[in-house]
Order: structure tokens, then sequence, then C-alpha cells
């Protein structure tokens, strides 16, 4: 049974990826490829990319493998003896990833004294950032503990257990060549307050931490097969590995590989795919320095699909930068099946190849509301075979669909793109020009599946699509475009790079500069930032880039957009280059 699968198969990935270390997803590769065989794939492969906390693809920073042995956190009593809170063999979300060596014996204090220096620093009250962990290490802490639970279940009816588990820290500390040196350990929130409360009756906490753990250069997994077609074309299955949940991630991967498993056997116009990633980043550097990318004519990866309070599916678009059949295709699927959806902006997840540079229709699949995301109760028992099943089938109907895909199945498609226009968000009603310019091209992307005897007919087909759904958005309305400085009439921005954007890169160093440092996030770039590079192909001005984010009812002012702009052209992001 496909669900057996699935949670097997979660099981087995669960086993090495609860570790989350650069050892233990070498493990998890092995365990992948090895199942990759036995479903009948082919050019099974793990393919490496040095990963030195200096290299960046995209603004994207490659982190510094982490090589953790053991870490207990213990409370020294006055006489010497000592009690244990917490161990990284008994519950390894306990150690902050990316921790480095310590064998000492410190005060606890709060973050908010004034002397930390020699300390080993306590946080409840909030989700402690690297910028700040930097902050506090740089002021002489020597450690970190945190015992703050992410999410919106904590304290409420039915989920007292959370009272007790602790959260997944894999973006507290620093991974980047130069960073701070430390250690963390994540507490549950109960462990937190008792010691919070002691802390405020003045009492003196003395705690030991002996960490045996080493960073340094290394690489990044990413796993692929094929499950061969009649041709090199190819569809894309997407996951990623090496995180210590079951549904973030194992219960992604296991269902891709679920896929193909119901194809072996069979034989399709098109390849079947899969990636299994280091959540984006190895991905980011496999576009980035790959010489031939594979011809993939459509994708979907899977994540976050086994766990949810509410039903509520998230699909990720790359409209209006680039619009395309997947989202509406996936959002007729759920919708089918009696499933409610929300639309968010691309973000930095593995659709990568979602780049107009790239050409890849595809669309990220997660659901909402998981009570136990990043937390180490994240667990295989906790997989839903009800959320499991739907999301299962949806992909299987995705990618059966599109790996036989021809001239009759594309014509289906532009008419299924067209009649979800209206969900789409990125069409927006005050400017009707634009958004029959996005229903355009997402009706045309279609063609990607058709042949060269196919293509010319087909696209006249299409032609009659258009017309039909996109009565109504006639006219065009003056939006009220603000004049940009004329120096910029000139210059043709074209983006340098493959993929997505992100400012990690100067997040982390702190070289981020004062005039954009808000529009800046630490995993990944605003959406508006996203558009511009993906209209930026060098046949557009940077007025006409800001002209279409106005169309599309973004409000960017213009100083921060110029700024923004000078900003990515200065640092090669972007090149004048008038095609």
């Amino acid at each position: 049974m496909p669900l057996d699968f699935i949670v097997d198969t979660a099981e087995k990935f669960c086993r090495s990826d609860r570790f989350f270390n650069s050892r233990s997803a070498e493990e998890t590769c092995r365990t992948a490829e090895h199942i990759m065989r036995e479903i009948g794939m082919e050019k099974v492969e793990t393919l490496h990319f040095v990963s030195d906390g200096k290299i960046s693809h995209g603004g994207w920073v490659m982190p510094l493998a982490w090589f953790p042995e053991t870490a207990v956190l213990s409370e020294v009593s006055a006489d010497g003896s000592e009690t244990q809170i917490c161990s990284y063999c008994q519950q390894p979300c306990s150690l902050m990833m990316y921790s480095q060596s310590a064998d000492l014996t410190a005060e606890l204090t709060d973050a908010d004294a004034a002397d930390v220096s020699g300390k080993i620093v306590l946080v409840t009250d909030h989700f402690i950032s690297i910028p700040e962990s930097e902050r506090v290490l740089k002021r002489g802490a020597v450690g970190i503990i945190s015992s703050f639970l992410d999410g919106n279940y904590i304290g409420k009816p039915g989920w007292e257990y959370l009272d007790d588990v602790c959260q997944w820290c894999n973006y507290q500390l620093p991974f980047h060549q130069g960073g701070a040196k430390g250690f963390g350990f994540s507490i549950s929130p109960r462990q937190g307050r008792a010691l919070q409360k002691r802390l405020e009756a003045g009492e003196k906490i003395r705690l030991h931490a002996a960490v045996k753990a080493e960073l340094r250069p290394g690489t990044l997994p990413l796993v692929t097969g094929v499950l061969p077609g009649e041709s090199d074309e190819e569809i894309l299955l997407a996951a990623h590995l090496f995180e210590q949940g079951a549904n973030d991630n194992a219960a992604g991967a296991a269902a891709a590989l679920a896929v193909v498993r119901a194809f072996a056997g069979t034989k399709h116009r098109r390849s079947i795919r899969v990636m299994l990633t280091n959540e984006i980043k190895s991905l980011q550097a496999y576009v980035n320095t790959v010489n031939h990318l594979p011809d993939i004519k459509g994708g979907i990866n899977l994540d976050m699909i086994g766990v949810s309070s509410s039903f509520c599916a998230v699909l990720g678009p790359s409209a209006p930068g680039f619009p395309h059949f997947a989202v509406p295709f996936l959002a007729s699927l759920f919708q089918k099946r009696g499933c409610s959806l929300k639309i968010n902006p691309t973000a930095g997840m593995d659709t990568v190849f979602c780049d107009p540079f790239l050409k890849v229709p595809m669309s990220f699949v997660e659901f909402m509301d998981d009570p136990d995301y990043h937390h180490s109760s994240d667990t295989p028992d906790k997989l839903n075979r009800d959320v499991l099943k739907l999301s299962f089938e949806t992909a299987l109907e995705f990618t059966a669909f599109l790996a036989d895909a021809g001239a009759a199945e594309a014509l289906e498609l532009a008419e299924t793109a067209g009649r979800m226009d209206r969900f789409m968000p990125h069409l927006p009603d005050e400017n009707p020009a634009f958004a029959r310019e996005v229903l355009t091209k997402t009706i045309l992307s279609v063609l990607t599946l058709t042949d060269e005897q196919e293509k010319t007919e087909v696209q006249k087909s299409l032609e009659t699509v258009i017309a039909h759904y996109s009565c109504g958005y006639d006219g065009e309305k003056n939006s009220g475009y603000a004049e940009l400085p004329a120096k910029w009439a000139d210059v043709y921005p074209c983006k340098n790079f493959q993929g997505l954007f992100s400012f990690e890169k100067y997040w982390l160093s702190g070289t981020l500069p004062e005039n954009i440092a808000a529009a800046a996030g630490g995993w990944h770039a605003a959406a508006w930032i996203e558009l511009c590079f993906m209209w930026a192909d060098g046949t557009r001005t940077v007025a006409e880039i800001y002209k279409k984010l106005i169309d599309c009812g973004m409000k960017i002012g213009i100083t921060l957009f110029c700024d923004m702009t000078a900003f990515l052209l200065e640092e090669n992001f972007l090149v004048n280059r008038k095609l």
C-alpha cells in the first residue's frame, strides 16, 4: 500500500536525520539511494557541493559542515554533584545546530543582564536569531539556552504535551566563516520557566556544558535518480531531507518516492526525476554550478505534506513574474478533493527551477497548521494518513498527467488554467490589462508540453482559449506611476545567477547597508525583490520593472526601490545588459 510505504520510508529517513548533522546526512543519502534502486530508478547518485561557510549562490550561504558527537547540559550543585538537564544523544533537538566544542562550568544569567561575560544566557520569551546570538556571544557569553517554543499551540487545551518538548534550533547559531564561537541548548518551556523563576528569585545557578562537536568546511548533498521514460524530457519531484522531523520533511521525500514507485514497470512519454536536497541550498548550488541541466517540463516540491489540523494546502506560484500552468492545475486537483487552499508568494523552498531563466512550471505544496513544526515532537507517529493520502494522490495525478501530456492534454490544461484564473491572487482586477497579460502567459505555458510538430497548431487553439477566459480583462487603468530618476532610463538589468535570491550573505555578516536592511530577511527575500529578478532579463529598463511592480499591486517606495536596484547592481546580482 502506498501509505504504508510512505510511513515506513519516512521512519527510515528519521532514524538518521533525527541527528541532523553532516555525518547522519550521508547515512540518509545511502538510505535514499538504496530505496531509489529498489523501486527501479536509474542514474541514482548523490552529488556533493562545496559548503565552506563562505561560498554563496544567489546570496544563499553554503554552511560549514557540522559534526557533533556528544553534548550534555547539567546543573552543578553546591557539593559538586551534577543533575542532567538534557543530552544530544538522548534527545538530538536539545542541541542547537552548529554548536561548537566546550567543556566548562558557568553561571546562568538572563539575556538582558548587563554583564554576560563568561556566563550562559537563558532566553525564554522569544525566538533568538543568529544576529542576536552573535551579539550575545561577542559580549562574552560562552553559550545560550533557549526554552522558547515557536507556534500557536503552546498553552492551548489539547496540546499540553508541548510544554515538555523542545524547539529544533537550526538557525540560531552562526554557521558561516568568521561567525562567533559558542554552543547552544534547547530545553522545554516547562524547564525554562523553572530556571527563569529561580533566577528572578536571586538564586545562583551553575551549569556544566560538555559539548564535543566540530564545525569545518565540507559539502552539502543532493540525492537524485530517474525513472526512465521514452524521452529525455523529465517531470521533477523535489523534497528536502536532512532535518530532524517526520513531517518536515521525511514525509515529503517518502511521498515523492511513493509516486515513482507507483509508476514502476510502466513506460511514459517523459522520465520522472526525484531530487532530495538540503533545503534550497544544495539545489541553489546545483543550478548555479552544474553545466548541463536536465530538460524538466514541470515539477512539484513536496514540503510538509503529512500533518495538518486545518487541511489547508499552500501552493507557491512564481506569477506574475513567471506565470505558468502548475499552480492552477494543482489548485484544481486539491479543490476537486475538497481541500481548502492558500496561495503564497515564491519563497525560499525547493522551487528553484521555477525561474523564468530556467523555465520550469513548478510549485511547492505544503500543509498549514502542524502543531509539531520544528519541535522534537515531529515524529513518525504524528503523521496523519488522511493528509498523506490527499497529498500522495494529488501528486500522483499531477505527475501522471504531465508524464504523458501532449497536444490534447496541453489544451485541457489550458482550459484548467483559464478556469482557475479568478482564484489566483496575482491577477488584480484594478489593472485588467496586466491581468490579461499574466493570464495569457499562464495559458501559453502549456506549450512546453508539446513537441515542435504540435506546437503551431496548439498555439492557434490557445488563442481561442485566451480570448474566452480574458473577456472582462479589457481596458487599462492609469495606476499613477511615479517617475524614476533619469539615470535609470538606460539601465537594462539582467539577473546574473540562477534560482532564488537571499540576503543571507549580508544578514549573517552584518554588512547590509542600513538604507535597505529593513527590506531584507534572514531566510529569503521579500516577494517584490524576487519579482524584480524575474523581470530583470535585459529587455526592460529599471523604470519598466518598477511599473510592473505597481501593476501587480505592490506598494514600494521609489527611494527604496532605487536603493535596492543600485545595491544589487553593485554586488553583481544584476548586470546592465540590454538584450
